[in-house]
């Protein structure tokens, strides 16, 4: 009964309302957990799957951005370089930038700027569940911490194991001692640790944040996942990319 008041109260921070977030937090994070599984227990599904998650879920990803860009008629001719001078710019600059240092490269950026991009885009959503929560006067900076520090521990982590191929492709990661590797880590647990202790706190002065301690919850499974506890570099990156599609 508690629980289910919980759930329902105004107060616990839901963008939309009680059955719509929880089908967007829980639903997507079930969802790339479940695939993400069964493509590391049966790699031979890896591309049936990968082709779904690009049909099914990354292709609304792009063309939502582009109906932003070319929605209207006034619209395109706001973005008219965005639309018709930077693709071919970015086009030759990438096959440029391969034809001299190598198709290493390509994956390589990629690797990189993915991780980036997956946890930046996470900060936002996770920014419009804080600000639509019950807080009063928490840190910002001891969030940030606990945010990012586990994500950046992953790839740090990743970069370490140096794997040779990333979807296919040849690809370099940057050296990283295992030293530093630890030490990201540890910080990662003491300041997830604190700030645990801090929504414990929270929850003891009457203030519900369910929805923002769910989406942390979210993110922080997935990133582990995808970067610490899946040995392959390629399976692992499946789980946060249906996460981040969906």
């Amino acid at each position: 009964m508690t629980i289910a008041l919980s759930i329902a109260a105004p107060s616990s921070g839901w963008l939309r309302n009680a059955q719509f977030d929880l089908n967007f937090i829980v639903g997507t994070t079930v969802l790339a957990v479940v695939t993400g599984a069964v493509v590391v227990s049966e790699p031979r599904l890896f591309a049936p799957i990968l082709l779904l998650d690009l049909w099914l879920l990354g292709q609304h990803h792009v063309v939502s951005t582009y109906s932003r860009l070319c929605f209207t008629k006034e619209d395109r001719a706001r973005h008219r370089f965005l639309l018709y001078g930077l693709p071919p710019i970015v086009l030759l600059m990438t096959f440029g930038t391969a034809s001299v240092a190598g198709i290493w490269i390509i994956g390589t950026i990629y690797f990189y700027w993915q991780w980036f991009h997956y946890t930046r885009q996470s900060w936002g959503i996770s920014q419009m569940y804080r600000r639509n929560s019950n807080l009063s006067g928490e840190s910002e900076l001891v969030t940030k911490l606990a945010f990012y520090l586990p994500p950046l521990w992953g790839i740090l982590h990743r970069s370490w194991q140096s794997p040779e191929q990333f979807l296919g492709m040849a690809f370099k990661t940057l050296p990283v001692p295992g030293m530093l590797v630890d030490l990201v880590g540890l910080c990662a647990i003491a300041a997830l640790s604190w700030w645990v202790v801090l929504r414990y706190q929270t929850w003891q002065r009457g203030e519900t944040v369910l929805a923002h301690n769910l989406y942390i919850a979210s993110h922080q499974t997935i990133f582990f996942i995808g970067y610490l506890l899946v040995e392959d570099v390629t399976y692992g990156w499946l789980f946060l990319n249906i996460w981040h599609n969906a």
